[in-house]
């Protein structure tokens, strides 16, 4: 059985270093993603309906339930990131979509309105 390799000195500062670039490049990338009110609306779309973070992933089979939360993990580590790099653009990302609820209940009470006169 061989032995593992020891890191010396100047290569475990050189893996700290890169560690930390990739952490610097992780949070500028989502930066840069959540600077757009395309990429907020995506980055929502999958926390919202593509990994359903904000519903139960309770289901009667066990399988599909566990597929479910893994699902929803997804979801809530991506929401925990887009929390902890960039709060500003997140909480601007939540004003977005609660304007966009308003407006599509506005557009379903209209509709409903409407019906009512074709009855």
């Amino acid at each position: 059985m061989s032995q593992p390799k020891r890191t010396t000195t100047k290569g475990r500062r050189d893996i700290d270093q890169y560690l930390r670039r990739q952490a610097l490049q992780h949070k500028r990338d989502l930066a840069a993603v959540l600077s757009t009110p395309e990429g907020r609306r995506f980055i929502w779309r999958v926390i919202d309906a593509m990994s359903g973070a904000f519903g139960p992933s309770y289901d009667t089979h066990g399988g599909n339930m566990a597929r479910n939360e893994g699902r929803r993990s997804v979801g809530l580590q991506l929401m925990k990131e887009c929390m902890a790099q960039c709060p500003d653009l997140y909480v601007k990302m939540l004003g977005e979509r609660v304007d966009e609820d308003k407006t599509f209940q506005l557009l379903v009470n209209a509709c409903e309105e409407d019906g009512d006169d074709n009855e």
